[in-house]
């Protein structure tokens, strides 16, 4: 059990321009990012830490996402936020320390935050009027933050040592959870570094299939056509109501109302309207085991999962301009679905 290899899922927020994706770039390639621009939407990667394979998701800091962070937390079901602060803008301290309220109140209020690892990164220490630890303790001195904070670290993203000091930190610290206790008292811990012999690269690729091949099953289960599933949406007619049915419908009505009104924003309204309208009216709030599977509406996550699809949509887009295709056809759900699992 020594080498058993754990999983951690690590959230990564705070405002722009505190080096969320810097820190994320060198600890994955081992070198500084110079040059960054705000991230839109979100990113992840995956490293491996001790014994345990931790997955770095950053979310953008733009105030529109802000309030899908909590959102994000509760359905991937995270281990570790980090939360990056600019130790060199006093002036945004007041803002950050808001969101984090925010964050760890919405979090709180769901009932997910009760195991919460949460850690304040103040960054650009390398700069001569970066706040220190004590000054961040004290501008963020709320009840709240104070008994939900385990701890807080301040770093220069240009370091390696930096970043990965702090992940070696909170890894090891959820590791000790699964420490094992011999009968003499003595540990049984299982952040042993050997791991010369396991091919990581390999192990990292065999996780990622295993979630391609869920969402290949997934679709697979599908057999509506898109417009089929229009029209029962449309109709009220669909007896089931999952997450992956909400993703499709986004998808669909962003590629039809983005062709009708050739505005991001237009298509935005019509979708939330439109899926407001069906939830609203078909869940049963006093069913726990509602035929639409515990999908209430929920503005901020239905804006949040738009925003991710349409990311993929200027992907798909682009991908396909690079290869002499500047107006492509729109593929289906399930075959988009089979081509970028």
């Amino acid at each position: 059990m020594g080498n058993q290899i754990h999983t951690c899922k690590a959230l990564i927020i705070g405002l722009n321009s505190t080096g969320k994706t810097s820190f994320i770039y060198h600890v994955k390639n081992k070198q500084p990012l110079l040059n960054s621009i705000p991230t839109i939407g979100m990113f992840s990667e995956m490293i491996r830490v001790n014994n345990t394979d931790l997955s770095l998701t950053e979310m953008s800091g733009g105030d529109k996402i802000r309030p899908t962070w909590s959102i994000y937390y509760a359905d991937e079901e995270i281990d570790i936020v980090l939360y990056f602060i600019d130790g060199n803008d006093p002036i945004s301290f007041d803002e950050s320390r808001k969101e984090l309220i925010s964050f760890l109140k919405n979090i709180k209020k769901d009932g997910v935050g009760d195991n919460i690892s949460i850690y304040i990164v103040i960054t650009k220490s390398d700069l001569p009027n970066c706040a220190f630890v004590p000054t961040i303790k004290n501008k963020f001195n709320d009840l709240i933050i104070t008994d939900m904070v385990k701890d807080i670290f301040r770093i220069n993203v240009l370091e390696l040592d930096d970043c990965m000091n702090i992940l070696s930190s909170v890894v090891t610290d959820f590791e000790s959870q699964f420490t094992d206790t011999n009968e003499d008292g003595s540990s049984n811990n299982n952040n042993n570094n050997n791991n010369n012999n396991i091919d990581i690269d390999d192990e990292l690729e065999d996780q990622k299939q295993v979630r391609i091949d869920h969402n290949l099953k997934i679709v697979k289960s599908i057999i509506s056509t898109d417009d089929e599933f229009i029209l029962d949406f449309q109709n009220e007619d669909i007896k089931n109501w999952a997450h992956v049915d909400e993703i499709r419908l986004i998808y669909l009505y962003l590629i039809k109302y983005g062709k009708e009104s050739g505005s991001r924003n237009e298509s935005i309204k019509k979708i939330t309207e439109q899926i407001e309208d069906f939830l609203i009216s078909n869940f049963n709030e006093e069913d726990a085991t509602s035929e639409f599977n515990g999908l209430p509406y929920n503005h901020t996550r239905i804006y949040f999962w738009i925003q991710i699809v349409y990311l993929f949509i200027i992907k798909f887009k682009s991908d396909m301009k690079s290869h002499g295709v500047d107006n492509p056809k729109y593929l289906s759900f399930v075959k988009m679905v089979e081509k970028y699992p």
